[in-house]
């Protein structure tokens, strides 16, 4: 059965989840987890207000503000390029330009906003996933959850059986409580001593499944996402294609009206990277 594409309503709930800010749900709670955050607190909670108050819907640019607006760098000096405004001959244009341009250091080219806007949209299917490695890469993963389970089960038996032992030892020192033959405040204290190390049982045993869920979950909407980058940025509304850009890539190169490199984030980046390597293998080409 052929996939259909990501709809806006998929897109606009994969850019809310709290897993990019390097947090894991829990019983309806978020906590921090053991992933690195992909985004700033303070890029996301920016995003769900602007999302709120349009109902997202297109947001205009203000003056000197611009929703690509620290994306891009220079390739040539690798500094990054200033969103400016300038009136010129038909009214105001809007433009990148290379901070170092400004003290004289870099020659590179000033570039239209709306250019750069028309390159990104382009340029976002260089990152795009093939549905054959996708397929691939799901199977792997979920191949590995299968062990991980298998090693998680053990350990779980084992936790669930100490867990076990402790409460018959509780049981046995209760009973013993108010025996006046009986040191007290030691019983007490071993009393204490067993549900400290219950607690911290407890919460590995919550953990242990919870953090492989979640590994699994961040990389599933990271396959998600690349599945076709090009055509969920042209869905997206602004506030939603800024979000979009930042989670995925950690920097664009601008060089001469184009742009030529970029960084990802991860786990974009050891996706696309193990994509280019198995290709390169298949076609017989060293790596």
């Amino acid at each position: 059965m052929p996939e259909r594409p990501v709809g806006r309503a998929t897109v606009g709930k994969l850019l809310r989840d709290r897993y990019y800010l390097g947090e894991v749900s829990y019983k309806d709670q978020w906590y921090p987890g053991r992933h690195e955050p992909l985004i700033s607190p303070e890029l996301f909670d920016r995003v769900q207000r602007v999302l709120d108050s349009h109902s997202g819907a297109g947001v205009r640019s203000r003056k000197f503000n611009h929703y690509l607006k620290g994306v891009f760098w220079c390739a040539r000096c690798s500094k990054r390029l200033i969103f400016q405004r300038a009136n010129g001959n038909g009214g105001i244009y809007y433009y990148f330009a290379c901070s170092g341009r400004r003290r004289g250091t870099c020659d590179q080219p000033y570039v239209l906003a709306e250019e750069l806007e028309q390159k990104l949209e382009r340029y976002n299917s260089r990152v795009r996933l093939t549905d054959s490695f996708r397929l691939e890469v799901t199977g792997q993963i979920d191949e590995s959850l299968l062990d991980e389970l298998a090693v998680q089960a053990r350990i779980r038996d084992r936790l669930s059986a100490r867990l076990k032992e402790l409460d018959k030892q509780e049981d046995r020192i209760v009973d013993q409580l108010g025996d006046p033959d009986w040191p007290q405040d030691k019983l007490k204290t071993k009393v204490g001593a067993i549900r400290r190390e219950r607690k911290s049982i407890t919460t590995e045993l919550d953990s242990i499944s919870h953090g492989l869920e979640a590994g699994r979950e961040l990389l599933s909407q990271a396959i998600e996402l690349l599945r076709d980058p090009q055509a969920l940025f042209r869905q997206c509304a602004k506030a939603e294609r800024r979000l979009l850009t930042l989670t995925i890539f950690e920097k664009l190169f601008v060089n001469t009206y184009e742009i030529e490199a970029h960084r990802l984030n991860e786990p974009f980046d050891a996706l696309v990277l193990q994509q280019r390597a198995v290709t390169l293998s298949r076609r017989g080409c060293v790596i």
